[in-house]
């Protein structure tokens, strides 16, 4: 909890945390044709609270601090995995939410649940309450989307 509220405090202030939360995919742990031998695909996730739209130096400032993202995340990495050093990376690609929204419209300020996370808005009453668990007022239609129950995440998804 104190990491959020470190990561919360960077982006809103001009603090800077000393951890940040980096959730890391392995692709090619499931699909080996994703990297040749000896080789391997991480996905470091890494985690803008709050959205862009309220970051301390405007709605750009994310997308003009991608190599400050990569050199926090690969800082992380390094810390957590010796071995894991810049020498060792082949390439690397930032995605920014501002990135994000512009591949995707319903990605809403680059938001992978499509709209924002509160209390009113989250898991059964999402998109809001009226509308909770996929039903509608109209006979026979549901909503079935990333900003519908239970939300958004299907990028974190597990093999099926």
């Amino acid at each position: 909890m104190e990491e959020m509220r470190d990561v919360y405090s960077y982006n809103v202030h001009s603090t800077d945390p000393d951890h940040y939360i980096v959730p890391i995919c392995t692709h090619d742990t499931y699909d080996a044709t994703r990297s040749p031998s000896g080789y391997y695909v991480l996905s470091p996730i890494y985690l803008q609270c709050p959205v862009p739209e309220e970051h301390r130096d405007g709605p750009d400032a994310v997308n003009e601090a991608k190599e400050e993202i990569t050199d926090i995340i690969l800082r992380l990495l390094e810390r957590y995995a010796p071995n894991m050093t810049r020498d060792k990376i082949v390439a690397s690609f930032v995605n920014t939410p501002r990135d994000s929204e512009f591949r995707n419209m319903a990605f809403v300020g680059g938001n992978w649940y499509g709209i924002r996370e509160s209390q009113d808005e989250w898991s059964s009453k999402r998109p809001l309450p009226e509308l909770a668990r996929y039903r509608t007022p109209i006979e026979g239609l549901y909503l079935c989307n990333h900003t519908s129950h239970p939300g958004g995440a299907l990028p974190h998804r597990g093999p099926l």
